[in-house]
């Protein structure tokens, strides 16, 4: 639907130097082509196998898959038509990722054609671009392709999960275009063809992803420069024209506050996955305050490029700082039209509401997609205004030099992008590839994942703790490295990882218990039975460690208490054989073998081919001196051990004795 919307668009331009365009389109599209190609090689990567493969919500077109795209929110998120989308990939090539990464590739050419024809309608505004036709097709020539094959929109293209983000940006592409071509000083823009495309194409963006949920602030700044409908260009930028064209915006509102209101319905939903590793609030802000300078710092200079990015103390400080020096320049540009397209950025920048605050996210290459079309633009202009002179005549000198440099870098992130398309090949290359590119926290984390995997556990432990290390918050790697070094042997290491875990998640049920079967194994009773006390008061349901409760305080020589807990525990399930023996060996600990011996008969009645069962009810017929019966079950005691492996060298106890 976007491609053929995409179409119909390009179609009505109107014809002007068709052959220098169409040889431009040709070389833009034929470039992107073959630079990004062999992600079709590449297989699912990350969360792909959990969002797609292992997924059969979105698998097919019937009524039930159609519920499952439209009605619910599915990964916190409401995004149905990207979705729909994947529900056709689906059908076509099942779980081949060939299909899904074809198809994220024709966005990406689709949305290229878009950006040069987007680029080709603001700069045949004079107040934009004063230079002839043929300087203007090459300028959106270079627009697009600067956009295209820059090394930040792999992301974007070689993970198939990241669909969404690229079907938005091609309504919003088309959005935009459609309101320049609605504008007209004598007609009413909201009557016409246009405008409803251009309302209509961002109202759908929005059901794709929340990406470009701020492009209304864009059509303002359209408003302002070049069409000098505001701001630049008008006599009266607060007055009737002004209220009118805000007036105007107000399908785009609706479209925002609804979208606003489903993303935090989404955020707050039950599907989203709580124990996902987070960040707090003022963080994630703090990090978009970075942002714009980041992304211009990313942009400028494409190396280190990672699936996750952590801005830390002082580096997060000085883009913090940067970034309202440059918001600051853009505000005070003495020249409007790179005002205008450094507005655009700010704009394709500004946060965008996710529906967590996942802390390996907080900054990603696929967030500054459209915002690399404004960047393009910008640098694209302000190096036409600095070759031609005042009377609109270049420096042939400076051309020619500005040419070479503009090959040398266009070559440059060609290979960058080429190389970065491979790094996509799979999971562990990826994450492999990011440790060594930008070591963050997230990627010693997935590294480690897949070292565990391998059963590469010494590789996993180190990594897990070169995660922890960068980021001492991070207790999804302490909840991992933990029970690995306690199969190492390396209990008392395992025991800090607990204890600081538990300090970051104290209602963490499973690391509590085992932090306390750790302290059991260590000898260090007390502890132990504090923290399975406290297992148990977090997790009433959980009788395992009822029982372990029980055990621990019959270790520590506290009978009674053990036999109160093991009593709660029969209760709450009287048909675990192993329990119930367990409160009879208690029970008859404190010299109540009367006590204990109906316990001991329900046990071999429930567990009858169990030894320490039968042995344990033998045992107390001979304290009570029964000896005929204690022989039966002694002699059934011997028989079980001896059908076992571990009985060969088993020696029989005296039987009658």
């Amino acid at each position: 639907m976007a491609a053929s919307e995409a179409a119909n668009l390009i179609r009505a331009i109107p014809a002007r130097h068709h052959v220098a365009e169409n040889s431009f389109l040709t070389l833009i599209i034929t470039v992107a082509f073959l630079l990004f190609l062999p992600v079709l090689k590449n297989d699912f990567v990350d969360s792909d196998r959990k969002i797609l493969e292992e997924n059969f919500g979105y698998h097919g077109v019937a009524w039930g898959e159609l519920g499952w795209i439209f009605v619910a929110f599915h990964f916190g998120q409401y995004q149905p038509l990207a979705w729909m989308t994947l529900a056709i990939d689906q059908l076509l090539w099942w779980a081949d990722p060939f299909g899904y990464h074809w198809t994220n590739l024709g966005f990406h050419l689709v949305n290229s054609v878009l950006v040069y024809r987007l680029s080709l309608e603001l700069l045949s505004y004079p107040t934009l671009f004063r230079y002839s036709p043929a300087w203007r097709s090459a300028a959106a020539a270079l627009v697009a392709v600067g956009f295209t094959i820059h090394p930040l929109r792999v992301e974007s293209v070689a993970w198939a999960s990241a669909r969404g983000d690229l079907v938005a940006s091609t309504l919003v592409l088309v959005s935009l275009l459609a309101y320049l071509k609605s504008y007209s000083p004598t007609a009413d823009r909201r009557d016409s063809a246009w405008s409803k495309i251009s309302i209509g194409a961002y109202l759908l963006s929005l059901l794709a992803s929340p990406s470009g949920l701020f492009m209304p602030l864009a059509l303002l700044i359209f408003d302002s420069y070049p069409l000098g409908r505001l701001g630049f260009g008008s006599q009266n930028p607060f007055g009737n024209q002004a209220w009118r064209i805000l007036q105007e915006k107000w399908p785009y509102l609706i479209s925002f506050c609804i979208c606003v209101v489903f993303t935090f319905v989404a955020r707050n939903s039950q599907t989203i996955d709580q124990a996902a590793y987070r960040s707090d609030i003022v963080d994630w802000f703090l990090h978009q305050l970075a942002a714009p300078a980041f992304y211009l710092r990313k942009t400028l200079l494409p190396v280190g490029l990672s699936p996750s990015y952590e801005l830390k103390g002082w580096w997060l400080a000085i883009y913090i700082f940067t970034s309202v020096i440059l918001c600051g320049g853009i505000a005070m540009a003495r020249r409007p039209a790179l005002a205008a397209a450094g507005g655009l950025y700010l704009v394709f920048v500004l946060p965008v509401f996710h529906s967590t605050f996942p802390a390996s996210l907080l900054l990603a290459d696929r967030y500054a997609y459209l915002a690399g079309f404004a960047l393009a633009l910008l640098v694209v202009v302000g190096i036409y205004q600095f070759l031609f002179d005042g009377a609109h005549r270049v420096r042939v000198w400076l051309a020619v030099f500005t040419s070479g440099v503009g090959a040398i870098v266009l070559v440059g992130l060609a290979i960058l992008t080429s190389n970065q398309v491979r790094v996509w090949r799979d999971s562990e290359t990826l994450w492999h590839s990011a440790v060594q590119a930008n070591p963050t926290s997230e990627a010693y984390f997935r590294s480690a994942l897949f070292s565990e995997t391998q059963g590469k556990y010494e590789d996993a432990i180190s990594s897990y703790e070169q995660a922890v290390a960068i980021n001492p918050g991070r207790w999804d790697a302490r909840e991992k490295v933990a029970p690995l070094l306690e199969k190492q042997g390396r209990t008392k290491e395992a025991i800090k990882h607990y204890r600081k875990l538990l300090e970051l998640k104290p209602k963490a049920v499973d690391a509590r218990e085992r932090l306390a079967g750790a302290l059991a194994n260590q000898g260090e009773m007390g502890e132990a039975v504090e923290q399975f006390r406290k297992v148990v008061d977090l997790a009433p349901e959980r009788n395992d460690a009822r029982v372990k409760l029980g055990t621990s305080l019959a270790l520590s020589g506290r009978l009674q208490e053990s036999t109160e807990v093991l009593i709660a525990a029969v209760k709450a399930n009287p048909s675990d054989g192993r329990v119930v023996l367990k409160l009879g060996q208690v029970i008859a600990a404190q010299g109540s073998v009367s006590k204990a011996m109906p316990y001991f008969r329900e046990a071999v009645r429930l567990r009858s081919e169990d030894a320490e069962a039968q042995e344990s009810l033998g045992r107390g017929f001979l304290e009570l001196g029964k000896k005929d019966e204690a022989s039966v079950h002694l002699k059934e005691a011997v028989r079980i051990l001896r059908l076992t492996p571990a009985a060969r060298d088993y020696k029989p106890m005296d039987e009658t004795r």
